[in-house]
């Protein structure tokens, strides 16, 4: 009876291996999303995005740089600050997973008013204005 029960333990632990294996496997063969912010004024601009997936500043140096990264739909907020010409600045989600993790990719544009956002690179809002305090 005790050699059943020892038996019967390690078939529930190997089981229990291969089910976190499995698991494991999944979350990285799932889709991962993509952040790109694209500076589209001529002035250089100055983006720091931080989260799980990423870390780091990257200088846009005029119209049509991009700063791109990749992010986990399970990541949680990704806190983004831009400073641009100099004296501007703002802070925004570049990643909020209530709003983007079901998107392939999602975009944001530096104008000259402030930070804007589409989930589709068609339809773009005003995330956020500029601010200079």
């Amino acid at each position: 009876m005790a050699k059943t029960a020892t038996r019967l333990l390690y078939l529930l632990i190997l089981i229990a291996a291969l089910l976190a294996a499995l698991a494991s496997a999944t979350r990285h063969h799932r889709r991962i999303p993509r952040v790109i912010i694209k500076n589209i004024t001529p002035q250089e601009a100055t983006v720091v995005c931080r989260g799980p997936s990423v870390s780091g500043a990257r200088k846009l140096n005029g119209t049509g740089s991009e700063y791109r990264f990749a992010v986990y739909p399970t990541d949680v907020d990704t806190p983004c600050t831009a400073i641009w010409n100099v004296r501007y600045f703002t802070d925004w989600e570049g990643f909020d997973p209530s709003r983007d993790a079901k998107l392939e990719t999602v975009y944001f544009e530096l104008r000259d008013d402030g930070v804007y956002y589409s989930p589709d690179s068609h339809k773009w809002m005003l995330e956020v204005p500029w601010g200079t305090e």
